[in-house]
């Protein structure tokens, strides 16, 4: 087995915590790839790569949700995940520091499950864009309300003045959508979920489609007087008219051992 890990490298403690993973790992004797922007962020002298260009046939991230998604974005294959846990929430993410040795023995033993999370694929005007599995997000980029039209396969659906637009997959729901006043959608079910940011017409609602949906969503206003964010990594200006297209991606493959999908939402909505 060959092991990649990355991490986020602006708190000691993942860092920390890597080190300890490292340690375990090669104590059982499996190799370990450890992401080079680790090494140039520290005086670390672990032997490191560019997770990119690695082969991999496990990736374990430590740190948060945005650490997954940055991570993610990098790859272009992307093998199983297990996500560890070293921020104050990380939805997605999967086990503690503390529990990591007991939980990585029950994986050599086959003891887990894999969950494949849907990704989306997007195109913005012409240029392709990273697959996001949280959202893809247009928001007013000058505190002015922007126009916007949205299709489904072809078909008008809605067309609302607001400060913008959400379009997530199943995972993202539970995201920056979820705050935004959209659905729960339970992880069961691939869909796409499109929800309105502050429209001014009161009927605009969120909408749940079909994972096999093509969305087509239109800018109207004024010269860039939008951006497009991507799962909350990459801004892009977007100019009056552009044309953005959203549709069913690849599944990432997650490393799961529980099954506490409301518990992490409860957590969420900070009622545990």
């Amino acid at each position: 087995m060959r092991v990649g890990i990355t991490s986020r490298i602006d708190v000691d403690t993942a860092l920390n915590v890597v080190k300890e993973i490292v340690s375990y790992l090669n104590s059982r004797g499996i190799e370990v790839v450890v992401d080079e922007r680790i090494l140039k962020s520290t005086s670390s002298t672990l032997p490191a790569s560019d997770l990119s260009k690695s082969e991999m046939d496990l990736l374990i991230v430590v740190g948060g949700d945005g650490t997954l998604l940055h991570t993610l974005q990098r790859l272009k294959d992307v093998p199983p995940v297990l996500t560890v846990r070293v921020a104050r929430y990380g939805f997605l993410m999967e086990v503690e520091p503390h529990e990591f040795k007991y939980y990585f023995e029950k994986l050599l033993l086959g003891e887990y499950h894999v969950a494949k999370k849907m990704r989306l694929y997007g195109k913005l005007d012409d240029r392709s864009l990273p697959p996001v599995l949280n959202e893809y997000t247009i928001l007013s980029a000058e505190g002015k309300v922007i126009k916007i039209d949205v299709e489904r396969n072809g078909e008008e659906v809605l067309t609302f003045l607001g400060d913008g637009i959400i379009i997530a997959p199943t995972t993202g729901s539970t995201g920056y959508s979820l705050s935004a006043g959209g659905p729960i959608i339970d992880e069961d079910l691939d869909a796409i979920v499109i929800t309105p940011i502050n429209p001014m017409q009161l009927y605009v609602r969120p909408i749940v489609f079909s994972s096999e949906s093509r969305i087509v969503v239109r800018v109207r206003g004024r010269p860039y007087s939008a951006c497009l964010f991507v799962d909350g990594q990459l801004k892009i200006p977007v100019k009056p008219e552009s044309v953005l297209e959203v549709f069913k991606g690849d599944f990432v493959r997650f490393i799961r051992f529980k099954r506490n999908f409301y518990e992490k939402i409860l957590r969420r909505l900070e009622v545990l």
